[in-house]
């Protein structure tokens, strides 16, 4: 929890956001925590990715795409980041959240 709240914060400081949020086994509270997943509401997804993919902690950038990237922290965690449509924000984070678990 606290990493993905770090990492929120990080990118609420380096990138233009309209939402935030985790999702995930992270926000079903679960007791192991495979991966963080972030979903983001943005008008410039390529700002986001540039600081996204440019975190502090980061060890390796796994994929960057134009709406989705997953980065590989010093501790070896990974975190994957999605920009969803405004439209779309609470459907997608209830899918994620809901179903991550079989993606």
């Amino acid at each position: 929890m606290d990493l993905a709240e770090e990492i929120i914060s990080y990118m609420e400081e380096n990138a233009t956001l309209k939402k935030i949020d985790y999702a995930g086994s992270l926000r079903r509270m679960k007791e192991t925590i495979g991966d963080i997943d972030i979903l983001v509401v943005a008008l410039d997804p390529e700002e986001v990715m540039d600081a996204f993919v440019n975190f502090e902690d980061m060890d390796e950038v796994e994929s960057r795409g134009k709406t989705r990237s997953t980065i590989i922290l010093q501790n070896g965690g990974h975190v994957d980041l999605r920009v969803v449509p405004e439209s779309s924000y609470g459907a997608a984070l209830q899918y994620f959240t809901q179903c991550s678990q079989y993606l």
